[in-house]
Formats: C-alpha cells, sequence, structure tokens
C-alpha cells in the first residue's frame, strides 16, 4: 500500500538523484522538496502556487 511516508520517501530520493544529475545545489534540492511537502500538507495549494514558491517569487 502507498502511504504518503512512503510517496514522500521516494519523492525525495528521486529529487536529490536528479538533482545530482542535473547539477542542482543542495538550497535547489532542498527548496524542491520543501514545496512538495508544503502541497502534500495542503490539498488547496494549486500550480500557480507551487510554481511561485519554486522560482522564489513566494516565501517558503
Amino acid at each position: 500500500m502507498v502511504t504518503t511516508d512512503l510517496l514522500s520517501e521516494l519523492f525525495c530520493s528521486r529529487v536529490e538523484e536528479l538533482g545530482d544529475e542535473k547539477g542542482l545545489t543542495a538550497h535547489e534540492k532542498e527548496r524542491i522538496i520543501k514545496v512538495f511537502q508544503q502541497a502534500l500538507a495542503n490539498p488547496f495549494m494549486d500550480e500557480q502556487q507551487i510554481y511561485a514558491k519554486l522560482t522564489g517569487e513566494a516565501r517558503l
């Protein structure tokens, strides 16, 4: 059974893996993971809010 914890763990490990391949900094990878966790916790967060947080247009 897929749980929120499992999904989060898989996502985070994949972000780390792909981030290393693509040359992302630790800060960039951490930002992606934080936004994912916020979106997972907030079902009302839409794609515009996610984009704004990923691009730094909104505060984490």
